[in-house]
C-alpha cells in the first residue's frame, strides 16, 4: 500500500470496468490499465513497484503511464 494520501484513487461514480473501456488504447496500455484498475484503492501505483509485478521495464511503464493520462485513464 502507499503512504496516506498517495495511491489509486477511484472516481466515487466510476462504473464497474468492461472488455471494452481499454479497447482503443495500444497492447501495452490496455494491459497496464486494466492492472491498474483491478487494485484496490490505495495501492501503490509507483513505476518501481509496478515494474516488480508488470512485464515492463520502468521506462516502457513511465512512457505507458503517461500515455494513459494523455488519454484521460489516469
Amino acid at each position: 500500500m502507499a503512504a496516506p494520501g498517495y495511491g489509486k484513487r477511484s472516481v466515487p461514480s466510476q462504473l464497474q470496468c468492461t472488455g471494452n473501456d481499454f479497447a482503443h488504447l495500444p497492447t501495452r496500455e490496455a494491459s497496464n490499465a486494466t492492472f491498474l484498475d483491478q487494485l484496490p484503492d490505495g495501492a501503490d501505483i509507483s513505476v518501481e513497484t509496478l515494474a516488480t509485478v508488470l512485464p515492463y521495464g520502468q521506462c516502457a511503464l513511465r512512457t505507458a503511464l503517461n500515455r494513459l493520462q494523455a488519454a484521460g485513464h489516469l
